[in-house]
């Protein structure tokens, strides 16, 4: 579920409750205690007419929680912006709920707060606990700085990237909440981060790179029961770094393989293979083209050969760009199949396979298990059965 480009914009002199924040979602009542997994907050703003810092509208540019103590899975905040408090999310008014409130596998990146100018990401006012768990705040604000404000004490990070909290030396609680252990300061690496633009944006890629320090370093006890995907819809524990333990990412998407451990690999791919996407053998086919080929540009001495199961693969599902059927950065037509030569001869790309071979020449008649490397990326074209375009007037779009 994604909320893309939302907004709600209070009057001057509007005292109605609901038009006072939360750009896209608002959640409020003591005996609310929701459960949300796997959703986007893109680009979302809650806006105020008042010229100065906001006290009682523009609050949470996505998300305002008033009483409510939801448990938030696998969810990003990303380009959202607050006039008031909360770039992001906005948490306040005391309350008898006394259900602690979790954001599990988020990420927070390129939110801001504009009249304010504090709680970039994360504004935490109220006596509940907060317990955020493998989590990443990144990018928020100009510098990265003020992206949280919290009057208690009682948020808490653990196994989370949070930028400028150092918890080995202790910062004040009000900027950084206090350390639940495990939490780092790096870099998360996003493959094509946010860019801090200062207002509502709907671009950038966080995923995490292949060798991101947000990768396999979270809690496995932190992700709750039944959240077996992560935003991608991909598997959300993978061994991500090769060392043959699955282990959780930090933030809402994993690492969905990680690089083959022995020189000179052929990797498998099948886009119906449902094994562990490692693409070491045809159960454990790799589900797109793009993955494999994403696997040779990170480490291209470990991978000589890629061979390609029958079917259709299309460049804008796998790899970087998420979920193999469906994602956000889908039916994007500036996507395409990039060989990349590492100056030793480059990969070997075979196709005309059905799933169960050897070697190469084991494949038979390549008529049998046609492969088809299709720009069809709306998937609307007329072809033949094989999905291969036989008259130029069968282009649609």
């Amino acid at each position: 579920l994604s909320f893309l480009g939302n907004k709600v914009d209070t009057p001057a002199g509007d005292q109605r409750l609901l038009t006072r924040g939360g750009g896209a979602l608002s959640l409020s009542g003591p005996g609310s205690i929701p459960s949300l997994t796997n959703i986007s907050f893109v680009g979302n703003e809650a806006l105020s007419a008042e010229t100065s810092c906001p006290q009682y509208d523009g609050l949470g540019g996505a998300v305002r929680v008033l009483d409510s103590a939801p448990t938030m899975n696998n969810v990003l905040f990303s380009g959202n912006r607050a006039d008031a408090h909360g770039g992001a999310i906005y948490i306040a008014r005391p309350s008898a709920n006394t259900t602690p409130i979790e954001l599990n596998n988020a990420t927070f990146v390129g939110n801001f707060s504009e009249k304010c100018g504090d709680g970039h990401a994360l504004y935490y006012v109220t006596v509940q606990q907060l317990l955020v768990h493998n989590s990443i705040v990144w990018g928020n604000n100009a510098d990265g700085a003020k992206a949280i404000f919290t009057a208690n004490p009682a948020l808490q990070f653990k196994n989370s990237i949070v930028q400028g909290c150092d918890y080995t030396t202790p910062p004040p609680f009000t900027a950084c909440g206090s350390d639940g252990g495990g939490n780092l300061t790096d870099d998360p690496l996003f493959v094509d981060q946010t860019p801090f633009a200062g207002g509502a944006q709907l671009g950038g890629n966080n995923r995490l790179t292949i060798g991101s320090p947000a990768v396999d370093v979270g809690d496995n006890s932190l992700v709750k029961a039944g959240v077996t995907i992560d935003l991608d819809n991909r598997p959300r524990i993978v061994d991500g770094d090769g060392n043959s333990t699955a282990t959780v990412d930090m933030g809402a998407y994993e690492v969905p393989f990680a690089c083959p451990t022995t020189n000179g690999t052929t990797l498998r791919v099948d886009k119906d293979a449902t094994g562990a996407n490692t693409g070491l053998t045809w159960t454990d086919a790799l589900p797109t083209l793009q993955d494999a080929l994403l696997l040779y540009d990170v480490c291209p001495e470990k991978v000589d050969e890629i061979w390609v199961a029958e079917g259709i693969y299309y460049p804008d599902r796998g790899g970087y760009f998420g979920d193999p059927s469906t994602t956000p950065l889908a039916d994007r037509r500036d996507r395409s199949f990039q060989l990349t030569n590492d100056g030793t001869g480059g990969v070997k790309i075979y196709g005309g396979f059905a799933g169960t071979e050897n070697s190469t020449g084991e494949r038979g008649d390549p008529a049998s298990n046609v492969t088809v490397l299709s720009g069809d990326i709306q998937q609307n074209d007329v072809t033949n059965a094989a999905g291969i375009l036989l008259d130029p007037g069968g282009i649609v779009g």
